[in-house]
């Protein structure tokens, strides 16, 4: 169960969320009011998503790359207590722009045009080096869009960030797990 508090043209507000998210970007979200009505329902699998409003009688699915003003490819990602990073494939092709101290920063040219730009701020926390903050840019011709996070409060062993928010030009989103639980996949 998480603690969601948005602020965008898709949701307003701060709502509970229950969650079941798999490996491979799989992600089921359900959110909702404190009555336990139903606000959004967000499915991902894979490159699919599809966004469900009840109370609208709206449906948003395919084209619908953001929600809250984070790119879904990086939903489940970021659900599973991980960090938003480039594809293996992408790391391939990546340019390191600067790496001194605490401050990664890279870009990676995709072969459609668009351009990604990463900057890590890398804290020590647990005895390993930590993302604390992203800022993520993607430029495609005629369009730009960027990203900010701020992770926060390591979970013990893992490293999981218990909480972290997302800020964008199409909204903030702010996260924090109230009760997490990993369960293997069999």
């Amino acid at each position: 169960m998480i603690q969601l508090k948005a602020d965008s043209v898709d949701l307003n507000g701060q709502y509970p969320a229950a969650l079941r998210v798999k490996e491979g970007n799989q992600l089921n979200m359900e959110i909702t009011d404190p009555l336990g009505g139903t606000l959004a329902k967000i499915n991902v699998d894979g490159d699919s998503y599809q966004i469900v409003y009840p109370r609208k009688n709206k449906k948003v699915s395919k084209n619908a790359d953001h929600w809250s003003g984070i790119p879904l490819r990086w939903s489940s990602t970021l659900l599973l207590g991980r960090f938003p990073c480039p594809t293996v494939q992408e790391q391939r092709k990546a340019e390191i722009l600067e790496s001194t101290g605490d401050r990664v920063r890279f870009r990676i040219q995709g072969s459609k045009g668009n351009v990604q730009t990463y900057s890590f701020l890398v804290k020590e926390r647990l005895l390993k080096d930590w993302p604390t903050e992203l800022r993520w840019e993607s430029e495609w011709p005629g369009r730009k869009s960027w990203v900010e996070f701020e992770f926060d409060r390591p979970e013990g062993d893992s490293g999981s960030p218990l909480q972290w928010k997302a800020k964008s030009d199409r909204g903030e989103l702010k996260v924090r797990w109230e009760s997490r639980s990993v369960t293997p996949i069999e």
